[in-house]
């Protein structure tokens, strides 16, 4: 891998630190112990980790690096969605017929709604009681 491509990497990596909140701290407790000054500033924290990722990690730990921080986003962006929901707005029947097709019913009859209204408002109850 040539040097512009692992600076695009490195840049991956550092961008996705940025999106998961990463403090002062984090880069401290993450490159300390490898004798690395971070400074007291978080930028400043981003620029030393840059170069110090691109003067010392081979592509292949970048990669893991990457991965790992994809997944802690992942991971991140469930937990807060699942945190900020509320209610339940809207609700359709999926069909999947035997030959593969699929089918959405959204105007269902009073008599089939009200019953799956009623369960839905249940689970909107627990999801409020378990936040």
């Amino acid at each position: 891998m040539n040097r512009e491509a692992k600076e695009k990497l490195v840049d991956v990596i550092l961008s996705m630190r940025k999106k998961n909140g990463w403090t002062i701290e984090d880069f401290k407790e993450s490159y300390g112990d490898e004798s690395v000054l971070m400074p007291d500033s978080l930028e400043k924290c981003y620029s030393v980790a840059k170069e110090y990722l691109l003067e010392t990690y081979e592509p292949d730990l970048l990669i893991d690096i990457l991965e790992d921080e994809v997944l802690w986003s992942d991971q991140k962006d469930k937990s807060e969605s699942k945190e900020k929901r509320e209610e339940i707005t809207w609700w359709t029947i999926k069909m999947s017929w035997n030959n593969g097709d699929e089918e959405y019913l959204s105007d269902i009859p009073n008599w089939v709604a009200k019953p799956v209204d009623e369960y839905l408002t249940t689970l909107e109850e627990e999801e409020k009681k378990s936040n």
